[in-house]
């Protein structure tokens, strides 16, 4: 089955995958989530430098 997850994970697991991306010296990465059965969407955002 799978697990709900939400914007913060999502921004999670792409930090994750970029990361590794050696053509980026530095990303940001934005997740925002409309809401339609809610009155208010979720956002969650992160930036970072890959080390080498």
């Amino acid at each position: 089955m799978h697990k709900p997850f939400g914007t913060e994970d999502s921004v999670r697991r792409l930090l994750e995958a970029l990361s590794t991306y050696y053509q980026a010296p530095h990303f940001r990465v934005k997740v925002e989530h409309q809401e339609s059965l809610r009155a208010h969407n979720t956002v969650a955002e992160i930036s970072s430098s890959v080390h080498r």
